[in-house]
């Protein structure tokens, strides 16, 4: 999982951002969590060195799925999936989700 992030990661943009994307591509597989309810995927969290980890929020995901939709768009969808797992009935998606005593816990 995620080969064709690092293969993108060393062939597009200036030569200078190089490094950077390959930070992110080795980044993104760091930051996956098993799936579990409400996830039926596993899912993308903010990343090792949040102080809040493993969580991510709404715009942590959209943000997350922008960086891999190109190379990696069947890990984005899931990432949308996951996100809209958790939809309240009045259709507002949850605005963080994070891991607390091993079960994910939302807030919309």
């Amino acid at each position: 999982m995620f080969q064709a992030l690092r293969v993108e990661a060393d062939a597009i943009g200036k030569p200078a951002w190089r490094p950077m994307l390959r930070y992110l591509a080795e980044l993104h597989p760091r930051s996956v969590q098993p799936a579990q309810p409400p996830c039926p995927y596993p899912w993308e969290e903010t990343g090792p060195g949040y102080c809040y980890r493993p969580s991510f929020s709404h715009w942590d995901i959209v943000h997350a799925v922008l960086d891999v939709v190109p190379a990696e768009p069947e890990h984005a969808l899931r990432q949308i999936l996951n996100n809209l797992a958790a939809q309240d009935p009045n259709g507002l998606v949850p605005g963080v989700m994070w891991l607390k005593d091993g079960e994910i816990r939302w807030r919309t």
